[in-house]
């Protein structure tokens, strides 16, 4: 899980953080409720490894008005948040001041 989830993320953000800073860019990623404290499954080790990258942005991307930001959720479609719900809240994230959404991990 972590060369396919952390290790992509990884380069990403080296291959993009530039751009991103340059033009007050935002990057965010989706993550699990399993990311919580004493989880250790491969599962939840990886998204917490890839919320921390994501974290480390944050701090970057703020000095140049930008933001990196985490939404949560336990699964995505029929039986957990439907994909409208996520849809509608990444189109509020990006109208959001970055200052207000910067580092934030949002649940849903």
């Amino acid at each position: 899980m972590r060369p396919r989830l952390v290790d992509t993320l990884a380069h990403v953000i080296a291959a993009f953080e530039g751009e991103l800073a340059a033009s007050e860019g935002r990057l965010a990623i989706i993550s699990s409720t399993a990311v919580r404290p004493g989880a250790t499954s491969s599962y939840a080790r990886a998204k917490a490894d890839a919320e921390q990258l994501v974290a480390e942005l944050a701090v970057r991307l703020g000095a140049a008005d930008g933001a990196a930001t985490i939404f949560s959720i336990g699964s995505l479609g029929e039986d957990g948040t439907p994909a409208a719900v996520l849809a509608e809240r990444l189109a509020a994230w990006l109208d959001a001041p970055a200052a207000e959404v910067n580092g934030a991990r949002i649940a849903l």
